[in-house]
């Protein structure tokens, strides 16, 4: 058996160095997941847009920046996303 590097030992060192440049370069970071979003969506013709969006902002969300939408994000992956309660009116009496 022979010795071979692991390609991907440590990627969790890679994710935290993303995590720190995007923290202190946001336009940058936020430039870079534009241009990667707009090529994704020109090679799929447009067909899934709202999808490369919404995986945008969840690539924002998990390098630590502040999402640039008001839009939800879903929080499973497989489903639309996510409808927020209704505000509750502390004095109001409870319904039946």
């Amino acid at each position: 058996m022979t010795d071979q590097p692991q390609q991907f030992g440590n990627t969790g060192e890679y994710v935290d160095k993303a995590k720190d440049y995007a923290q202190q370069n946001p336009d940058q970071a936020r430039s870079f997941i534009d241009k990667i979003e707009d090529f994704v969506d020109e090679k799929t013709g447009g067909k899934y847009s709202a999808q490369i969006d919404q995986a945008g902002d969840w690539v924002e969300g998990q390098l630590g920046l502040p999402n640039n939408t008001n839009n939800p994000l879903p929080t499973d992956p497989g489903h639309g996303p996510v409808d927020p309660e209704p505000p509750t009116d502390p004095e109001a009496p409870p319904t039946a």
